[in-house]
């Protein structure tokens, strides 16, 4: 019977364990490969803590101011000015006036009128009768002045006078001319002071006016008032000290 032969390969792998048990330590059993480490705890990484953030901190606004309302200035009353036809009802009636103020003090505002030719109707007067003196009203009126119309009046007769021209024979009379003048007071209507002025009475040897063209009686005219004269008279009274 034929001997079998192992393999090959099964012979070199019995060579290799033999020859690895002889060169083992002598003690213990043989060491038949490398010893597997222990395995080292990989420490667990911890996060690290994130900071906690702040809170990015929100200006308190500022308050804005309330703006101040721009005053407006308290408009000035305009003046009282008494009108023309309250001045003329004065005049003619005795009435007193809203646009007024007490007469008192030294100086006394005066509203000035004046009658028109026909008589009825009195119109507003600042120098059309007595020059510059009295300005127009700018308020309440203290005093009224009332100027009445110029009027003529008789003083005598010259007798009677032949016109050259054709002979006529005419009587010649001499005239003066007057203005009647009222003050009242404003807030009462009372008549404080009037007064009459008149103008130079003509002789009988002054020239006859309208003689060469009228029928007789013929006129002689004096001049008219002395304006200064009337103007002074009334300063006196818009003057004068009243307690």
């Amino acid at each position: 019977m034929s001997r079998r032969t192992l393999p090959g390969f099964l012979v070199i792998f019995t060579v290799v364990i033999l020859l690895g048990g002889c060169t083992s330590s002598s003690k213990g059993w043989p060491t038949l490969g490398t010893a597997t480490p222990t395995p080292t705890a990989t420490p667990t990484a911890r996060p690290t803590p994130m900071p906690t953030p702040m809170p990015t901190p929100v200006p308190t606004p500022t308050p804005m101011p309330t703006p101040m309302p721009t005053p407006v200035p308290t408009p000035t009353p305009a003046p009282l000015i008494p009108s023309t036809a309250e001045l003329g009802t004065a005049c003619s009636y005795g009435t007193a006036i809203t646009a007024s103020e007490p007469y008192a003090g030294s100086t006394h505002p005066v509203g000035v009128v004046y009658l028109s030719e026909d008589s009825k109707s009195w119109n507003a007067d600042s120098d059309y009768w007595l020059g510059e003196t009295f300005s127009a009203l700018s308020g309440p009126a203290q005093l009224i002045l009332c100027i009445g119309l110029q009027h003529e009046v008789r003083v005598s007769s010259c007798g009677s006078y032949r016109r050259d021209s054709d002979g006529k024979i005419g009587e010649v009379i001499r005239y003066k001319v007057g203005i009647d003048l009222r003050i009242r007071i404003a807030s009462t209507g009372k008549l404080l002071k009037d007064n009459t002025f008149y103008g130079s009475i003509p002789t009988c040897s002054d020239r006859i006016v309208g003689i060469s063209d009228s029928a007789p009686p013929w006129r002689l005219t004096g001049d008219y008032p002395d304006y200064d004269a009337v103007n002074s008279w009334i300063n006196d009274w818009t003057t004068k000290s009243v307690k």
